[in-house]
């Protein structure tokens, strides 16, 4: 009878860790809704939607980096970088045409990437601390950004079809729901299949989870962290487009700070191992909407922004804290 009881006290305690973030959601929104009326409102939670956009690819790349053991503190930085390029693209080279927006798209991506690959040569391949590393990429895309804006908002002319269809699509709704939504949708299906279906997701995870036995076995460690940089880098740097959508500009001095420490306390939230090997891409989204939630409905109760920090920080103390009960449930 005893063992029968252990047995299920055992169960339960792994649900739990297992689903801590699925749980700490839903009392969240239990919460936030008898604290506010205005809560569960369409408006409100279509403007919360639409906020999170940026944060859901920022997040992403952030998971496939802390898939393999690393660390991201650029991607918030590569962000300002993106948001700035794709306006300066629009402003300087007075570009009309749909065409030309798609090419400034792809060129952002491009320049996202292109830092991403320095973090991820300086941690695959010179052998820095992830740490270190993005910190020093974060500094130098900031500067970038400074210098490319000379540290001036950069604002989109309305006018001409290229700058519109920016600021009609960062206003935009089908069916209701904001055209960002949809975007971020496709990637989250995306990476949902490259995750849990790809030979790439399966060693991306194995890199982090034993790397020697992967590298041991013929696999190159170097290049699959190389791809996770590269791939976070690109995401944050099309993150930055959404936010220059929905501002109708571009600020160096404000746009992307924090995005990188609210992206990686979602993954953490999500149950992703600091340690690498383990991560999820539904759970990262729902750590996403965890720290929406927590914000948003500071907001509504008219609490200034430095709670919010404590509350959030306290939250990323928790979830830390159930990873290591939980790593001692296996262990046991």
């Amino acid at each position: 009878m005893s063992k029968v009881k252990t047995d299920n006290n055992f169960e339960l305690k792994k649900f739990i860790v297992k689903n801590n973030a699925i749980m700490i959601f839903i009392l969240l929104v239990v919460v936030a809704s008898c604290m506010s009326s205005n809560f569960l409102t369409v408006n409100n939670i279509m403007n919360v939607v639409r906020q999170q956009v940026p944060y859901v690819l920022v997040a992403i790349g952030a998971m496939l980096v802390m898939m393999t053991g690393g660390i991201d503190l650029s991607s918030g930085a590569v962000l300002g970088v993106g948001s700035c390029v794709i306006a300066l693209y629009l402003q300087k080279l007075q570009i009309t045409g749909v065409n030309g927006l798609l090419v400034g798209l792809l060129i952002t991506v491009i320049v996202g990437a292109i830092f991403g690959a320095l973090s991820g040569f300086l941690v695959a391949y010179c052998k820095i601390a992830a740490f270190i590393a993005t910190l020093a990429v974060m500094t130098i895309a900031q500067g970038a950004a400074y210098i490319a804006t000379n540290g001036q908002p950069v604002r989109l002319k309305a006018g001409t079809p290229a700058a519109d269809a920016m600021i009609n699509f960062g206003k935009g709704k089908f069916l209701g729901i904001p055209l960002g939504v949809y975007v971020a949708l496709v990637f989250i299906i995306v990476f949902l299949f490259i995750v849990k279906k790809t030979a790439y997701g399966r060693l991306l995870i194995a890199c982090g989870s034993n790397e020697v036995s992967v590298r041991l076995s013929g696999i190159n460690v170097k290049r699959y962290k190389l791809t996770a940089y590269i791939i976070a880098g690109a995401l944050s740097s099309l993150a930055g487009t959404f936010v220059t959508c929905r501002a109708a500009s571009a600020t160096p001095s404000t746009t992307g700070g924090g995005y990188e420490l609210d992206a990686i306390a979602a993954v953490v939230i999500g149950g992703a191992s600091l340690d690498g090997g383990k991560a999820s891409v539904l759970n990262t989204i729902i750590g996403v909407f965890i720290m929406a939630i927590i914000g948003n409905i500071m907001n509504l109760m008219s609490i200034a922004a430095y709670p919010q920090k404590v509350v959030k920080g306290v939250i990323i103390i928790a979830a830390v804290l159930l990873q290591k009960v939980g790593s001692r449930s296996r262990e046991g």
